[in-house]
C-alpha cells in the first residue's frame, strides 16, 4: 500500500467516490493511485479532490508531503478519540474539573 492509498483509507474515502465524481473510469482512477498508470489531468483531479496539489499528490517529493500529512490525520483522529472516550469513560464534569 503506498503512502496515497493510506491518506484515502485513514481519511475513509474510496477510489469509487473518487472516481463518481471526477471520470466514469473506476479502473483509470484506481491505476493512477495505485501508481501503475500516470494520466496527468486524472492526477490533478484526485488530487483537487484530496485539496492538494499535483506536485504534494503525485510529485517528485509526493511521498515526503503524504507522510506529513498521514501523520496529521493521524494526530487529528487521535486527539478526537481521546476526548470521546474521556467524555463517555470520565462524564463531562470529570473533563471540566480537569480542565
Amino acid at each position: 500500500m503506498n503512502s496515497l492509498q493510506k491518506l484515502l483509507k485513514l481519511r475513509g474515502i474510496s477510489v469509487q467516490e473518487i472516481a463518481s465524481k471526477i471520470t466514469p473510469n473506476y479502473h483509470m482512477v484506481q491505476k493512477n493511485i495505485k501508481g501503475t498508470y500516470r494520466t496527468k489531468s486524472v492526477q490533478q483531479a484526485i488530487a483537487m479532490h484530496l485539496q492538494l496539489t499535483w506536485e504534494q499528490t503525485f510529485g517528485p517529493n509526493s511521498q515526503h508531503h503524504l507522510q506529513k500529512h498521514i501523520l496529521k490525520v493521524i494526530e487529528k483522529q487521535g486527539q478526537a478519540k481521546i476526548v470521546k472516550l474521556k467524555t463517555q469513560l470520565l462524564g463531562e464534569s470529570s473533563l471540566q474539573e480537569a480542565g
